[in-house]
């Protein structure tokens, strides 16, 4: 950020602090300069080829000062750090399964969104079975299941 005298206010080198959501703010004289870390929400994607990149390198642990681009998308979200207008803890015994959950706000805005549910690590009715589990991965397109099962908005 520059004033109307082209003088220097605010710097920060994005290619530093790559672990991490916030970038301190260069080591200059002005005192605006100091302690105004710049803070990245929603997790952009960081160590991104910069201006600085020739090619030389293609890991940017070993150049960082070449990976100082960052990129935002619009669907770059981690954590919007939003009040919690509720909260619902999922009882012990529900069978594993697909469900929906319903929502709608002051307006009659409605919502319905999947929840998935699989089975405890432990069983709730005793800790130590002896019966190992087994790690388990799934794959849901959630936008597939508004467009296929448009019944669950009403």
């Amino acid at each position: 950020a520059e004033s109307d005298e082209n003088q220097l206010l605010l710097e920060w080198d994005t290619s530093q602090n790559m672990t991490d959501w916030s970038i301190p703010s260069n080591d200059r004289t002005s005192s605006i300069q100091k302690d105004n870390p710049l803070i990245l929400y929603n997790h952009p994607t960081r160590a991104v080829r910069g201006h600085r990149w020739d090619g030389t390198e293609f890991n940017w642990k070993h150049l960082p000062n070449h990976y100082g681009g960052i990129h935002f998308h619009d669907d770059d979200v981690y954590s919007f750090q939003w009040e919690s207008d509720m909260e619902w803890t999922i009882p012990q015994k529900i069978p594993s399964g697909v469900y929906i959950v319903r929502l709608e706000n002051e307006k009659s805005e409605k919502e319905s969104l999947p929840l998935f549910i699989c089975p405890p690590l432990v069983h709730p009715d005793n800790e130590d079975d002896g019966v190992k589990k087994k790690k388990i991965c799934i794959l849901m397109s959630t936008f597939t299941y508004g467009k296929c099962f448009p019944f669950c908005s009403e």
